[in-house]
C-alpha cells in the first residue's frame, strides 16, 4: 500500500429525530467542546442558523471563527464539517426536529452516542478521502 494522506472515511446517509437540546450537544461534540449551558458555539463560515437567537461574541477557536450564540429557538441549522465530509440539515418539526444529511463514521458515532441507535437511520453510501486537518 502506498503512503500519503490516503485515509478513507466511510460516508453514511443519515436521518434522525432529535430535540434542540440533543442538537446542541451534537454540534458541540463535532467541535470537540462540552455543551456550554444556553450558549451554542456555531462556526461562522460553515454553519447557518435560523430561528430566534442573539450573537454574544465571536472568537477564534482552532483556527476558525466561532460565534457564541444565545439561542431562544432553533428552526433550522445547516452544517458542513471542517473536512467537508459531513453535511446535514436539522429542521424543527413540532417539538422535535429531524436531522438529514451525510455523516462520516466519526460524526455518526457521536450522533448515536447522543440520541441512541433506535432513533438513527443510517445507510452506507460510499467512502471518501480524508484531507486536511481533523475536526
Amino acid at each position: 500500500m502506498g503512503e500519503g494522506s490516503g485515509r478513507k472515511a466511510l460516508l453514511f446517509r443519515v436521518r434522525a429525530r432529535m430535540s434542540e437540546v440533543e442538537l446542541r450537544e451534537f454540534v458541540h461534540a463535532l467541535l470537540h467542546q462540552p455543551p456550554a449551558g444556553a450558549i451554542w458555539m456555531i462556526p461562522v463560515d460553515r454553519a447557518r442558523l435560523r430561528g430566534s437567537y442573539r450573537v454574544i461574541d465571536t472568537v477564534e477557536q482552532r483556527g476558525e471563527l466561532v460565534a457564541h450564540v444565545l439561542v431562544e429557538r432553533v428552526d433550522e441549522l445547516e452544517w458542513k464539517s471542517r473536512s467537508g465530509i459531513s453535511r446535514f440539515t436539522w429542521k424543527r418539526e413540532g417539538g422535535m426536529g429531524r436531522l438529514e444529511g451525510e455523516l462520516s463514521e466519526r460524526a455518526l458515532a457521536k450522533l448515536v452516542s447522543i440520541v441512541g441507535l433506535e432513533r438513527v437511520e443510517a445507510k452506507l453510501v460510499g467512502e471518501t478521502e480524508r484531507v486536511g486537518r481533523r475536526g
